[in-house]
């Protein structure tokens, strides 16, 4: 065989694998049941991803509670007391 044979030749690939998500109609069984199974199939990897959302924002309210409670004092020192 040539060697402008084998360029021409299609490489063969594995088949797709099946998805999380089908690709027809969804009922509303559907709907509610797939996060659970995708919740069942890598709970590692969406609690630590929440985890740190969750520390994320917590982080950034603290920041902000403090600067305004900060602010708060800073004006009420200024003040005067009549």
């Amino acid at each position: 065989m040539s060697a402008q044979g084998w360029t021409n030749a299609q490489s063969w690939t594995p088949a797709v694998k099946r998805g999380l998500i089908p690709l027809h109609p969804l009922t509303f069984g559907v709907l509610l049941g797939k996060p659970f199974a995708t919740l069942r199939h890598n709970p590692k990897v969406l609690f630590g991803f929440a985890i740190v959302i969750q520390l994320v924002v917590a982080v950034i309210t603290a920041l902000v509670v403090g600067a305004v409670v900060f602010a708060t004092f800073l004006r009420l020192e200024s003040l005067s007391p009549s």
